[in-house]
């Protein structure tokens, strides 16, 4: 350990903090308080953690203290809470941007195993919110990516192919797929089997083809009218 004082500090530190993060007898503190003290008590958790040895000796002895400094004073607070908590500061530096991830989202994407996932997220976040401040555009478009990242559709377009009675099944609901996701199956479908395509995903090709020269046909119409418009009112100026 390299400094004996240091964990007590951070000990005390940490236990303000989680009379902040469970304090649920009265509405003394605000949701963004209680969010915030869990980012804090991450950032005190891995400095303190810093303060022991390096490997499994040093998790066994961080372990140990966390159980009685900790515990004793809260023990309804598991370990994989404070394990949760750590890996907030450790997805990005900033709680906001936690925040518009979702501090569950956070806790799923930092499990190991979902590195690709994690990256995927933090790179759309960080384009579009890098301080964490968001409009609600952008909130809107974060949370479709983090659940597009984390909890893609069950159903794959190679199995789907094989079976015309479910497919059709999934597009009689429009709710389960959006547009855009129908036509990403609709290129899949497309590449695997080109040469055997079901009617019912050709079907859907030509009504996406319908649509969007309905859209072309109705702007044409548009663009006459406000052309004529500006004619009329150009003869009379």
């Amino acid at each position: 350990m390299t400094d004996t004082s240091q964990p007590a500090k951070l000990l005390t530190a940490i236990l303000e903090k989680l009379t902040i993060a469970n304090y649920t007898v009265d509405p003394t503190y605000s949701s963004e308080q209680k969010k915030l003290a869990k980012y804090d008590i991450g950032v005190l958790c891995n400095e303190a953690r810093a303060t022991f040895d390096e490997g499994t000796d040093g998790d066994t002895k961080f372990g140990a203290w966390i159980a009685s400094g900790i515990k004793k004073e809260f023990p309804k607070v598991d370990s994989k809470t404070f394990y949760n908590y750590r890996q907030l500061p450790n997805f990005c530096s900033k709680m906001k941007v936690c925040e518009l991830v979702g501090f569950t989202n956070v806790y799923e994407l930092m499990k190991e195993g979902k590195q690709d996932q994690k990256k995927l997220v933090q790179e759309f976040v960080l384009l579009l919110a890098p301080t964490g401040e968001a409009s609600d555009e952008d909130k809107i478009k974060i949370k479709a990516k983090v659940k597009a990242v984390l909890y893609p559709p069950t159903y794959q377009a190679e199995e789907i192919i094989e079976n015309t009675a479910k497919f059709t099944e999934l597009l009689s609901k429009p709710s389960a797929l959006s547009r855009e996701e129908l036509l990403e199956m609709l290129k899949v479908l497309h590449d695997v089997r080109s040469d055997k395509q079901m009617p019912v995903a050709k079907a859907i090709a030509e009504r996406t083809e319908r649509d969007e020269a309905e859209a072309k046909e109705k702007k044409k119409v548009t663009d006459k009218a406000r052309a004529r418009a500006d004619k009329k009112k150009a003869e009379k100026e």
